[in-house]
């Protein structure tokens, strides 16, 4: 399922993934210490997006920021197929394969290493965003 959004629409649509995202990780049976940081990171996430919303709300994004915005959707979607594949899965299926488990930390652990990239791009963006507005209504008085 692909997406093509910009600005204010893609910065919506990520929330709503945000919320998915957050619904499977409670849902998983397996996997609760990754799919705990994982709802963890996702709220962190939203909160961060949500601010960039409110911000938004009446003009175009930078486009360094649409940049990042998109990188995080293909994070997201990463995550949403990694939990859907261990979704159905139960608790005694995955303790029963350890070579299985460490291969599923790796996939967290790629999925988390992304987010906390892109998470860290967009709270950098932010910030110049917030301090380019502070800059912006000190001029305008």
């Amino acid at each position: 399922m692909e997406y093509v959004f910009s600005g204010i629409g893609l910065l919506s649509n990520l929330i709503d993934l945000t919320d998915r995202l957050y619904s499977l990780c409670q849902t998983l049976k397996a996997n609760k210490e990754q799919r705990g940081r994982l709802a963890e990171m996702v709220t962190s996430l939203k909160e961060i997006l949500s601010s960039l919303q409110a911000q938004h709300s009446k003009y175009k994004l930078h486009e360094d920021l649409e940049e990042h915005l998109a990188k995080l959707e293909t994070c997201f979607r990463d995550a949403e197929k990694l939990l859907n594949k261990y979704e159905k899965k139960t608790l005694l299926d995955c303790m029963g394969r350890v070579c299985n488990a460490k291969a599923i930390k790796e996939a967290f652990e790629g999925v988390f290493r992304d987010l906390d990239d892109v998470r860290k791009l967009l709270s950098l963006s932010l910030l110049v965003e917030q301090r380019g507005g502070e800059g912006q209504s000190r001029r305008s008085t």
